[in-house]
């Protein structure tokens, strides 16, 4: 299931990268004015996206540009979504803990991966203010520059 997943998850953010790429590379293009020769050369290239050639100075930039346009709108998407999954998940263990839904593990035990499905120990997650929580998932995304 998680193969399944996974080629679904290149294939939808593959074709937001390619739409927006093409409709900014579209937008940069028209507002160049671009000669007529070095614009039919990059427009029989757009499938390439980054790899699109060009002799051209400027439209080497616009090329640029457009793909980093596309690739920031993919990893703003990817950010979204796994904050959105961590909310999620701290919502429903917390509503977990609530009903008392998870289990107690009997002493010497210790949590496995297979609790994941079983229901997770009474000491799981370990009692952490949400904002913390939230600020773990957060920061390494800082790291990397977004």
């Amino acid at each position: 299931m998680s193969r399944i997943a996974g080629v679904l998850a290149v294939a939808v953010f593959g074709t937001l990268l390619s739409g927006v790429f093409q409709s900014a590379l579209t937008y940069r293009l028209d507002s160049l004015a671009l000669p007529p020769v070095v614009r039919a050369q990059i427009e029989t290239q757009r499938s390439k996206l980054a790899a699109a050639e060009t002799d051209d100075a400027r439209g080497r930039k616009a090329i640029e540009e457009a793909f980093i346009v596309g690739y920031r709108t993919v990893l703003w998407v990817a950010v979204g979504l796994a904050l959105a999954s961590s909310l999620s998940a701290a919502a429903l263990i917390a509503t977990e803990q609530r009903s008392g839904i998870a289990k107690p593990v009997s002493p010497g035990r210790k949590f496995g991966f297979t609790d994941l499905w079983m229901g997770a120990p009474a000491s799981w997650p370990p009692a952490i203010p949400r904002a913390q929580f939230v600020m773990s998932c957060v920061l390494p995304l800082s790291r990397i520059g977004m």
